[in-house]
Order: structure tokens, then sequence, then C-alpha cells
């Protein structure tokens, strides 16, 4: 999973869209939370839309349904296990990132909009893939990311590529010298 490859790169790396910014041994350098009104808003609308809820928080993986759609493919992408708890009450004022979840075609789009509306400057909010709705502190995106990552290494970010061809991509590529994908 990422987080052993992570470990060796031997740079700074953005995780989480950007919302921390860890040293090769992964220990935190950074990171930006959302705030505790916006990350309760932000749950109760998923909620409301009965969407599952992950949260990344203190450098765990939460969810409350062990038995949720992805789970399995998101543990093989990250090389560990998510964190089963009955809320997230206990870390909502440390929450990295809200990854809304769903397999209903479509649904996650239709939310999107909603959650755009509700938001507006208080959370950035990204369809990162169909099935996930990507929610981060309005300066956690991979923008930043790069923007911090190369300051920390001391590289001009104009000597810097930016891939991705994912939505949530797009503001790491916008930073960069050039795009590549």
């Amino acid at each position: 999973g990422a987080r052993g490859w992570l470990a060796n790169v031997g740079l700074p790396v953005a995780a989480v869209n950007g919302g921390a910014i860890v040293a090769p041994g992964l220990s935190l350098i950074a990171s930006h939370h959302l705030g505790e009104v916006t990350a309760r808003a932000t749950l109760d609308l998923l909620e409301r839309h009965a969407v599952d809820a992950w949260v990344f928080a203190d450098g765990a993986w939460l969810l409350r349904d062990p038995d949720g759609p992805y789970i399995e493919d998101h543990r093989r992408t990250v090389g560990f296990d998510p964190v089963v708890v009955p809320s997230f009450d206990a870390v909502i004022n440390r929450i990295d990132k809200i990854v809304g979840v769903s397999n209903l075609p479509g649904h996650l789009a239709k939310i999107e909009a909603e959650a755009r509306s509700l938001m507006r400057d208080q959370v950035t909010i990204d369809l990162s893939r169909a099935s996930f709705l990507d929610c981060t502190h309005p300066e956690a995106n991979k923008g930043r990311a790069v923007q911090s990552s190369v300051a920390i290494v001391g590289v001009d970010v104009r000597r810097t590529a930016g891939l991705g061809a994912r939505t949530n991509a797009t503001a790491r590529c916008e930073v960069t010298g050039s795009r590549l994908g």
C-alpha cells in the first residue's frame, strides 16, 4: 500500500488531498483540519443522503460501517486497516478529510452541488471519483500541498511538473511549471 512506499520516498509528501504534509518517516509536518462546525455539517449532509462517511484524522482512517462499499479496495491502496468507531465525535476538531462513499451511480454528483452551496468557502469539495466525494479544509488541496512541499525542500515550484487526470488533481497541475496528463 501507499504507506509502505511513502515511508521510503525521502521527501515530504502530501496526504489526504493536501490536508497533511508528512516527513519521510511519516511524522506530521503540517496539517489543515476542518473546523468543527464545518465537519459536523458535512457529516450531517452525508447522513441525510444515506452516504457512508470515511474520516481521516490523527493519521487514522475512521468509519462507522465496516461493511460499506469500497473498503477492501481502499485498504489495499493505503496499506492499513480502517478503525471502526460508533461516531466521529472524538476527532471532530482534528479531521483532515471526510470522504462520502457511495456505490450508487450518480448519487454523489447530485450531493456535490448541494454541498458546495451549503459549505461555500468553508470546505474544498471534489468528486475525486464517481464513488468518492472528498471534503477538506479550503487550504487543503493538491495545489497548496505542492507549494508547501517544494517550499520545505527548497525547490522553485516552476521547476516541477503536475501529474493527474482526476478533478482533484487540477489544483496540483495549475501551480506547477508544467502539466503532465
